[in-house]
């Protein structure tokens, strides 16, 4: 039986910058960290990380896990996989999904966690 793993309430990386792609405006962390959709027009924020070390740019968006749907594909510990399924445990008090991933198995999150996402 494989393993179920689990991830951060929030994976970020160094430098991030988000932005509206629709309205073309920047915003702070905090304008979007609630749901990650653009304050005016509700479009998901796109969010670019640079990595000084590498001079990688990496572009996402974020997703709380009870949005993602079958065929979204994630960014899962420096691997892109497609989503296969998503549960929603049937305790409402555990709060947790279960999110299958193609090639790999499942892993389980809060249904409010944020998952980084291929825009």
């Amino acid at each position: 039986m494989k393993q179920t793993k689990y991830i951060k309430k929030e994976i970020s990386y160094p430098n991030e910058i988000y932005k509206c792609t629709t309205c073309n405006n920047e915003y702070n962390k905090e304008d979007v960290e609630l749901n990650w959709q653009c304050p005016e027009c509700d479009e998901y924020i796109l969010i670019e990380s640079y990595d000084e070390e590498t001079s990688d740019i990496t572009i996402f968006i974020r997703k709380r896990a009870d949005q993602l749907k079958k065929g979204n594909y994630i960014h899962y510990y420096g691997e892109m996989y497609q989503v296969v399924g998503v549960t929603i445990l049937d305790d409402k008090k555990l709060g947790k999904i279960w999110i299958g991933l193609k090639g790999f198995t499942r892993i389980e999150v809060d249904v409010n966690e944020c998952v980084n996402c291929v825009p």
